[in-house]
This record gives C-alpha cells, structure tokens and sequence, in this order.
C-alpha cells in the first residue's frame, strides 16, 4: 500500500504537531445481507460490535429487514424480515447488566424493539409502539436516572417517549410549550 503523510496541526502552537501514515482505504466486502436485490436503507447507520462474544466484531445493519453480519466476511448470519423501515440508526448495550447485548431499532411505523444482539430474537416486552403510524426518527440509550441501567429514549418531531424494557416512563409534548 502507499501511504500518504498527514500532519495535523493542534491549536495554535507548531509545539503541537501529530503525524500519521493515511492510507487508500481498501474495500473489504460490500452488499452485506444481499442476494440480487438490496433494499433502500439510506437513514440506518449500522453498528458494529461483537455481540456473540467470539472476539469477532459482528455488523448490524438495517434497511427494512434487520441483519447481521460477519463482520470479517459481509456473510449473513442472522435476518429478521419486516415490511417497516428502520428509520434511526441501530443501537447496542448491554441494556440491563446481564452481561448480554441488545440491539435496539426504530421503524417508520412507530414501533420500537429490543432484541438480543447475538440472535435477532425480540426481548421480552417488545416491540412496543409508541407512534402508531409515526416514524421513529431518532434513537438513543443512556443511564438517565444514574442506576447502571439504560434507559431507551425515541422520538418523532417534538414528541419524546422514555422507555425501559418496554414501559413507557416519561411521554414529553413539546409541541404543548411554544
């Protein structure tokens, strides 16, 4: 490979100067999950993490159906079909401390679900629809309340809802405060 140098200057200073070897960014796989036909999944952003607990990062990927993938390879391991299109990107914890990740998706049809990242199988009290006919537009998890647990934030517009393993906790209208 041929590589190019990169000098970043920090700050002010020329005291603050780091170098690195940039090189061209070599394809490694590509249609990840696809056969002859790729659906449209241009919101999504995957995640990568390993979620089997091999030492092998795993990519998840969504565009309407949810899929995982060898991430050395691109080859499908997991698949889970829907008609809905994940809107958000995807999300992975380990939600309740069981030492066990989640994947966390939101569809255009208002729904949100929770599975075990390892499998692709539902957790127990998912999906839940907070939206009924909304899409879910954005997604995040977060210790809100300082517990150790992740708490599962959607939103559509200026809508809020907070949801821990599928019971809605806070449901915030900010379109009541203008």
């Amino acid at each position: 490979m041929h590589g190019t140098r990169l000098t970043l200057l920090i700050g002010l200073s020329l005291a603050c100067v780091a170098h690195a070897d940039v090189r061209t960014p070599v394809l490694k796989w590509q249609y990840g999950g696809c056969t002859s036909f790729c659906q449209t999944g241009w919101y999504s952003s995957p995640a990568i993490a390993d979620v089997d607990g091999d030492g092998r990062a795993e990519v998840i990927a969504g565009s309407y159906d949810l899929v995982s993938l060898d991430g050395a390879t691109g080859a499908l391991l997991h698949r889970v079909a829907s008609s809905a299109r994940i809107w958000p990107g995807i999300a992975v914890a380990d939600l309740n401390r069981d030492g066990h990740l989640s994947v966390v998706i939101g569809r255009n049809n208002g729904t949100a679900t929770a599975f075990d990242a390892a499998t692709l199988v539902p957790r127990g009290g998912w999906p839940v629809t907070p939206f009924p006919g909304n899409e879910i537009r954005a997604l995040a998890l977060g210790d809100l309340d300082a517990n150790g647990s992740y708490a599962i934030v959607v939103s559509r517009n200026w809508r809020i809802t907070f949801r821990v393993d599928g019971a809605a906790v806070i449901d915030l209208n900010f379109e009541d405060y203008h």
